[in-house]
């Protein structure tokens, strides 16, 4: 038995479709093993930015001997009115290189059919697996794919390298021009050399060696370590709702680096959901809280690659950070100049979607229908008057420069103006709810 190895190299793929093109990878390849009959063991998927990574262990060598019953076409064609073969018959036994004296019917759902009965010889599972290997890229399902090369195959990023090993043996396979060798490439470092993999078992070490981390599970569990050692002297924490940006984070890099940058002053001054969407949307950066939970001046960034001029990196992400929220600053103050209502009278300047007019007439419908749904509840006046004076400010903060901006603040923007605003908690609150859940 040997260890299969199969591994797709391409350029930087997005984020959000390593796990599930990875998933893919090793279900695809287990079940044309499967459908080979070839025995195997259990199967580990890696994968990074750039590789797809399938590793099935203990692979059998060759299948086994076997019988199977083939079933041909159905009885009533088989044979003529004088018993005799047909030349459906007749054909499909030679297809099968069986004697049609040697068939016999087979009763399926209330209706007969001819089957023949033929011993599969065993074959080595190199020359199967050679066989389907070139199925699999196509097999993978991305969100969306690209072409690069003549002959228009689609894969979510150009494929640069191919690997597959079955022991010490490089199986043939070749896809979108590029053919099948027992090399690849670890991280991007200056011009990379190819890396030599001699067997299934090196892989993971000999990329390690080349500063890839092939596991996310490690990657994962190194930027929580890393994290921690960097966090726990300040007394400063990941928020709650770092989960996401992790798994994001993980698939962005091979070799993770974890470092601490520093926000501007003007950073105290904003919204914590604005320095949450400048950090964690735009940089993929963390936002960082004190025991008490109040944000603090500092971000946590992953770099993709070692500890090298770590200095001239966390300032470059610094002065990214201090531009942004700059900007968001302005944006703010020029918000704020009028209050939210004024940005309502903007809304027939957006259009909502065809033949479905535009966000002033969708506030006009969201007002009427809460007009109605008071009618069916006990409210009092006061509650009703919060209800349509909510719905009538729901889409208010779409026409500011803030969301114009930073998208995923509609409903938080709204809310956070007409707090400062003095506006009543229950018509601010409703405004941010509107868009809950936010995945």
């Amino acid at each position: 038995m040997n260890d299969l190895l199969i591994e797709i190299l391409t350029e930087e793929l997005p984020a959000r479709f390593v796990d599930d093109a990875r998933e893919q990878l090793v279900t695809h390849v287990l079940e044309h093993l499967d459908e080979a009959c070839i025995a195997h063991g259990a199967a580990r998927g890696m994968s990074t930015p750039r590789r797809l990574v399938a590793l099935v262990k203990e692979v059998a060598d060759a299948t086994e001997p076997r019988t199977v019953d083939v079933k041909g076409p159905p009885s009533t064609v088989s044979y003529d009115a004088e018993g005799k073969p047909t030349a459906a018959m007749l054909g499909f036994c030679r297809g099968q290189g069986i004697d049609s004296s040697a068939a016999f019917e087979q009763d399926v759902a209330g209706r007969k059919y001819i089957y023949v009965r033929k011993t599969l010889p065993a074959r080595a599972s190199s020359e199967l697996i050679e066989q389907f290997l070139s199925r699999i890229p196509r097999e993978i399902a991305f969100p969306k794919s690209m072409h690069w090369e003549e002959s228009g195959f689609q894969f979510a990023r150009p494929i640069r390298s191919l690997l597959c090993l079955f022991g010490n043996t490089v199986l043939n396979w070749e896809i979108a021009g590029v053919h099948s060798a027992a090399t690849t490439y670890g991280l991007r470092i200056g011009k990379t050399r190819p890396i030599t993999i001699p067997s299934p078992e090196d892989y993971v070490r000999r990329l390690r060696e080349a500063f890839v981390v092939a596991d996310p599970l490690e990657r994962h569990r190194l930027i929580e370590k890393q994290a921690e050692r960097l966090l726990r002297p300040l007394g400063f924490k990941m928020g709650p709702n770092a989960g996401d940006l992790m798994k994001e984070v993980v698939n962005l890099v091979e070799y993770p680096t974890c470092f601490l940058g520093s926000l501007p002053a003007i950073a105290s001054e904003l919204p914590e959901s604005v320095i949450r969407s400048v950090l964690q949307e735009q940089m993929h950066s963390f936002i960082l809280y004190d025991g008490d939970g109040n944000v603090v001046p500092h971000f946590l960034s992953v770099r993709n690659g070692l500890s090298d001029f770590i200095d001239i990196v966390r300032h470059g992400n610094e002065s990214v950070a201090n531009a942004r929220l700059q900007d968001a600053a302005f944006f703010l103050a020029e918000d704020t100049r009028q209050p939210l209502q004024a940005y309502a009278n903007r809304l027939d300047t957006l259009v909502f979607m065809d033949r479905l007019g535009t966000m002033a007439d969708k506030t006009h419908r969201l007002e009427s229908l809460a007009a109605v749904a008071s009618t069916f509840t006990t409210v009092t006046q006061p509650e009703q008057e919060t209800l349509l004076s909510a719905a009538r400010l729901a889409k208010a903060d779409l026409a500011t420069n803030m969301v114009k901006e930073y998208t995923s603040l509609q409903g938080e923007i709204g809310s956070v103006y007409l707090t400062r605003q003095g506006q009543a908690p229950d018509i601010a609150s409703a405004v941010r709810e509107q868009y809950m859940p936010r995945s």
